[in-house]
């Protein structure tokens, strides 16, 4: 799998700080991960909404908290329209 560089501190142009970011699939190894992680980085706290156990989950919001920043895991399946309601 390719490394994800970070970018330079302060390099955004648009700061999240005090906004939230919903972000599904963040607590895989993918892009939602990689999303997350960035977002958190420029200063928005994180839901993470997973499919899968929250245990195995925990990972990515370790990290957000370690910089800083507020995360929260969600857990359900978000294509099933019982679950969004």
């Amino acid at each position: 799998m390719p490394s994800i560089k970070p970018l330079p501190t302060g390099s955004s142009a648009l700061s999240l700080a005090g906004r939230v970011a919903i972000v599904s699939g963040a607590a895989g190894r993918g892009i939602g991960r990689a999303t997350a992680l960035v977002l958190a980085r420029e200063g928005a706290n994180i839901a993470i909404n997973t499919h899968r156990s929250t245990d195995a989950s925990e990972a990515v919001p370790e990290q957000i908290r370690a910089a800083g920043r507020q995360a929260l895991v969600v857990p359900g399946d978000i294509a099933d329209p019982v679950v969004v309601d």
